[in-house]
């Protein structure tokens, strides 16, 4: 048949020559229109791959570049409905050819479809352009598209992104292996270690849990003696404490281990820290400690703050060579200044400085000292943890610590901790050593994401004499609080949960419900738990019933004496 259009020697022309049009719905090519005329000649006049679809039937053409493409649906392809050619992908591209049909223009970047093009299924990425195709009267009559496989390239950067992922995982798994044997030679170093790195951690959790199951099952049996019943009791009591203190040493190692901060002098206990400091520094190395006049509270973990301490002075002293002079001094300042690029803090803070005469920090190393394990001390002499711990406390304790170093001069740490004001009036909390407390009568609102954590808090709760209601998140639990705050004398929420945080959740019922008390309880957190009416209350989990009464009593009566002065 005699081709109408401008259009080069090639696959397509050769497949539109050959191809029958009087039995297509568009009919012969003599009674095609202009529009259409003029549509094929630039696809098959275009570099680019291009297909054009036409007519209610979307009859398909194509030009060389798109050729290439279809595989086995070469032969076939030319003149045939859109939906037959590309029945396999057609539920994925059906409602963009919709959109193009309607009117509207549309582009996909790596556009994924799964297609059967040389006689398998495979997986491919597309790039490109679906666009309406117009009559003489500016009416739809088809689409047509640009487009590009870019399979190659999607599988490409897969591959490397897999292929760094293991090189990343290999990396990781190396560098564990050598902490783990160097941890051993370092525990000499005690005071420098903020915690032991393990490979035994599955080991002792399979351990433990081996108590605790063989426990559970010999409890299931009939016949078995009081004495007996009561030992297997302890034995999963016991075993669950030595469990919640593996989990501790883990947090700690990972700067997530829930603070216990108190109110302290920071002056008092730097002269007690400054006696040891004295001892490990060596009678070569001059310390001077200057105190202010003034009291110094801070409100912060005084062991985490001595520890703290204990690793500056020791990191000083080795930046000496073990001869030298080191200065320790503390007090008040007005804010913190601009620190590693965060902006400056304004309040009232207590700053620590330790300041050697070594040969102070080259720029290079500057950049990585607070680097869990970065260490430029010799094998055995030091774990790189001492400073991460550092930072660490700092940042979970509302501070920061700035580093001045001048090369041959010297080094100076200065460690920023919010500044903390004793109270002057005669409250006290109640003794946590009194025993579980009668609930009865009193509500508390339960909030808990954990089904299985909810259920045997609630239970807890009610074997004290508590009414509880148990929400599953932070909004049921305001939902609750709008019916009637006034029946709940506490709120014991999670502090991770999904959505908002029991943080957040404890700050909006102070916002809204201010004599309400809320008691905080997480396995890991960055809380800084405070005392009273400085903050919340924070119950470290896993808990036992006994310490949940305390907390509560504690919370509830300290909300009834504010109640009593206000």
């Amino acid at each position: 048949m005699e081709l109408v259009l401008a259009a080069p020697a090639g696959t397509a022309r050769e497949l539109i020559e050959a191809r029958d049009w009087g039995t297509t719905q568009v009919g012969p090519q003599r009674d095609w229109p202009d529009a259409l005329r003029m549509a094929l000649n630039l696809i098959l006049n275009s570099p680019e791959k291009m297909f054009l679809a036409w007519g209610p039937e979307l009859t398909f053409f194509f030009n060389d570049g798109y050729a290439t493409i279809l595989g086995n649906k070469l032969s076939r392809a030319m003149g045939a409905p859109m939906r037959e050619i590309w029945s396999d992908v057609w539920d994925d591209i059906e409602p963009i050819v919709d959109k193009a049909l309607a009117g509207e223009a549309t582009r996909y970047e790596d556009f994924p479809l799964s297609m059967t093009r040389h006689g398998k299924p495979e997986e491919t990425w597309w790039s490109f352009s679906y666009s309406p195709l117009y009559d003489a009267q500016n009416i739809v009559q088809g689409m047509f598209c640009v487009t590009s496989e870019t399979t190659e390239r999607v599988v490409s950067t897969a591959d490397l992104h897999d292929l760094n992922a293991t090189l990343e995982t290999r990396i990781h798994e190396r560098s564990s292996s050598l902490l783990k044997a160097e941890e051993q030679l370092r525990q000499s170093q005690k005071l420098e270690a903020i915690g032991q790195l393990t490979g035994g951690v599955a080991h002792d959790f399979n351990n433990l849990l081996t108590v605790i199951r063989g426990s559970v099952d010999i409890l299931r049996r009939d016949g078995l003696t009081e004495e007996k019943r009561n030992r297997y009791i302890a034995a999963i009591g016991d075993t669950a404490d030595r469990a919640a203190a593996l989990t501790g040493q883990l947090l700690a190692f990972a700067r997530r281990q829930a603070l216990k901060p108190e109110l302290f002098d920071a002056g008092d206990s730097l002269r007690e820290v400054a006696d040891m400091i004295r001892t490990l520094a060596g009678s070569r190395i001059a310390l001077d400690i200057e105190m202010p006049e003034e009291s110094c509270f801070i409100m912060a973990d005084r062991s985490q703050f001595d520890t703290t301490l204990i690793n500056l002075g020791i990191n000083a002293r080795d930046a000496m060579n073990g001869e030298g002079k080191l200065t320790m001094a503390t007090g008040p300042v007005s804010g913190i200044p601009e620190i590693r690029s965060h902006p400056p803090v304004a309040g009232d803070f207590i700053a620590v400085t330790i300041t050697d005469s070594g040969s102070g920090i080259s720029e290079e190393v500057l950049g990585r000292i607070f680097e869990p394990f970065f260490t430029t001390k010799e094998i055995g002499k030091g774990t790189g943890l001492g400073l991460s711990q550092v930072i660490g406390f700092a940042k979970q304790s509302g501070g920061d610590i700035r580093v001045d170093t001048t090369s041959g001069e010297g080094t100076t740490f200065t460690l920023y901790l919010p500044r903390a004001y004793p109270e002057n009036d005669s409250e006290q909390a109640q003794d946590d050593d009194d025993g579980p407390v009668d609930g009865e009568g009193m509500c508390v609102l339960l909030v808990e994401d954990n089904e299985q954590v909810g259920e045997f808090a609630t239970q807890a709760l009610k074997e004290l004499g508590y009414d509880s209601i148990h929400a599953v998140n932070a909004d049921r639990a305001l939902e609750e609080l709008a019916k009637d705050y006034s029946r709940f004398h506490v709120v014991f929420s999670d502090v991770v949960m999904p959505g908002m945080s029991g943080l957040e959740l404890g700050q909006e019922i102070r916002r809204r419900y201010p004599d309400v008390p809320v008691v905080l309880t997480s396995g890991y957190s960055h809380v800084l738990a405070q005392n009273g009416k400085h903050g919340f209350e924070l119950l470290h989990k896993p808990y036992s019933v006994e310490q949940l009464s305390r907390v509560l009593r504690k919370a509830i009566g300290w909300a009834k004496s504010k109640r009593a002065t206000s």
